[in-house]
């Protein structure tokens, strides 16, 4: 295939990529891959983002094996290697092998030498942040975040403004401090709604669900669980779905309604399956009918 051809290709994987539709955007991205051997960095750069696609499939059997071929890839440049760990240290973080993942990042760290483009070193940053909070060390993700909305501010890119935020939010709430993290969120999500991203708008409404929990506001986290369930349905987001069904559960667990987890850690399984608007509607009578739980009584 030509240059011109190749690259248009590239952009209709993206374009459906960040509509949420992966089987999609995995055809027309593996097709370009396949087929730009002649072309070394757009040949590494389609690899790349092929490597998100299958992420977030969680078909991360091939992501690894991509990651694999891009690391062992004979290139100058320590550039595409260092990304292609970063996604490997993302797939380790959501198997839940912090500690694996923290190994990868720094080996991937090892590779920036100052030439690269701020968006890396923002990504960079993010993915510190990410392993860092989700292995316990709260400090150190507000502090790998608040580098990432540092960044932010010298490339002025709104969709990477967003997950900042978000991330940042996140990890606010979890520390405890919910009105600055709701705050970072609904910036967030403003950003969201104005881009028409859908998958981060599903993100922000669980974080904003995270933090009405940790409220003990069972209203507010019922009505924007049930909105981004609404959104995660309409796109097929799965680990969407899974990750708040789980956090349900695991709100009513710790608060000693084991009866009741049990439902959302069954749904939370069963969302590996296509969805179906009759999983919605069941799991919305499910998030309804827990609301009469009162957290007092708990």
């Amino acid at each position: 295939m030509k240059y011109e051809e190749l690259k248009a290709l590239r952009q209709e994987g993206v374009e459906l990529g960040k509509k949420g539709l992966f089987q999609d955007a995995q055809i027309k991205l593996y097709k370009a891959f396949n087929s730009s051997e002649d072309f070394t960095e757009f040949h590494l750069e389609v690899g790349l983002e092929l490597v998100c696609v299958y992420r977030r499939m969680e078909s991360y059997s091939a992501a690894l094996d991509l990651i694999d071929y891009i690391a062992g890839y004979d290139f100058d440049s320590g550039y595409y290697v260092s990304l292609a760990y970063l996604d490997r240290a993302l797939i380790e973080y959501r198997q839940r092998d912090y500690e694996k993942a923290i190994d990868t990042i720094q080996e991937a760290e090892s590779l920036y030498d100052g030439s690269f483009p701020i968006s890396k070193y923002w990504y960079l940053a993010i993915v510190k942040g990410r392993v860092h909070y989700k292995h316990g060390d709260l400090k150190e993700g507000i502090k790998c975040f608040s580098h990432a909305l540092e960044l932010c501010d010298l490339y002025q890119d709104k969709r990477q403004l967003q997950q900042t935020y978000d991330n940042l939010g996140e990890v606010f709430i979890a520390s405890g401090d919910i009105e600055k993290g709701v705050a970072l969120t609904q910036k967030a999500l403003a950003i969201s709604k104005e881009a028409s991203d859908f998958f981060w708008q599903a993100l922000n409404l669980q974080t904003l669900m995270y933090a009405s929990f940790k409220r003990g506001d069972l209203n507010a986290a019922k009505n924007y669980a049930s909105e981004c369930l609404k959104i995660a349905y309409e796109n097929e987001y799965r680990d969407v779905v899974r990750d708040v069904c789980y956090q349900i559960g695991r709100y009513y667990k710790d608060h000693g309604q084991q009866d009741v987890a049990e439902v959302f850690f069954k749904k939370a399984s069963n969302a590996d399956g296509r969805l179906s608007a009759e999983f919605l509607s069941e799991l919305d009578i499910d998030i309804i009918n827990s609301r009469g739980t009162s957290l007092g009584e708990a």
